[in-house]
């Protein structure tokens, strides 16, 4: 029996909260952009969105106070390490990573959990796992000397390591059948002399209260149905990829 009372909790409900499963992680996968055409390539997806070519995934109506529709901007980001011998990638563990607003005295900063890539997903069939890290995201921006200060206070012997340039675009999805979101975003970076575009799926929440998928399993499938969206449509200009900016800013 339909109630419409219940049916308008509900959307409230789904509209106002977010269930925060896997809590202090960000978990995202990657794909190498061809074309490195940032704004361009997220209007694709959203014109076939649009049509319905990749349902049950669709563009974002609410993501709570967090704006929807088509997003950009273009930023410097920090990275931020300590030195680590048993690294086998690279003598360099990155602890932080921080937005800088170009121009102004303005700094964001965010804790990464560096070091091996972790994936959300070992299977083998599993097309291009996506990554898991810990990350504690600072909200606030600050100036210079406090970010600074913030990083050094957790890590003393962290070092400003490489500073890139970011632009980036981006659309929040909703699945409609497991009510997840993602941020779907495709970015053109510049560290001296080197490119690299790529474009990243990225775990959000879901909307509504309900039990966190605390394993991962559950994400992992909505993760799997992107992919076979990405991979079918668009693999003339997407190649699946774990790299992580840190690993392209310190490969040889």
């Amino acid at each position: 029996m339909f109630f419409p009372e219940h049916n308008r909790t509900w959307k409230a409900l789904s509209t106002t909260f977010f269930s925060k499963e896997l809590q202090g992680f960000e978990v995202e996968s990657k794909w190498r952009l061809l074309t490195e055409n940032p704004v361009p390539t997220i209007i694709r997806f959203m014109d076939d969105m649009r049509a319905g070519r990749w349902n049950p995934v669709h563009i974002a109506k609410t993501m709570g106070k967090l704006p929807v529709g088509l997003r950009y901007f273009e930023l410097q980001f920090e990275f931020w390490a300590i030195k680590d011998e048993l690294e086998s990638l690279s003598n360099y563990r990155q602890v932080a990573m921080v937005a800088v607003v170009p121009g102004a005295d303005m700094f964001q900063v965010a804790f990464k959990a560096g070091g091996l890539p972790k994936f959300l997903c070992t299977d083998k069939q599993c097309l291009n796992p996506p990554l898991i890290r810990r990350e504690e995201r600072k909200g606030n921006w600050v100036r210079e000397e406090e970010a600074t200060i913030i990083i050094l206070n957790r890590f003393p012997s962290a070092d400003k390591v490489a500073t890139m340039t970011r632009q980036k675009c981006y659309v929040y999805v909703h699945n409609l059948e497991s009510r997840r979101n993602f941020s779907i975003s495709a970015d053109l970076c510049q560290y001296k002399s080197k490119t690299l575009s790529q474009v990243e799926v990225e775990y959000k929440g879901r909307s509504g209260i309900w039990l966190p998928d605390v394993t991962g399993q559950h994400i992992t499938l909505d993760f799997l149905q992107i992919h076979r969206v990405l991979g079918e449509r668009y693999g003339e200009i997407i190649l699946p990829t774990t790299q992580t900016k840190m690993e392209w800013i310190t490969e040889g």
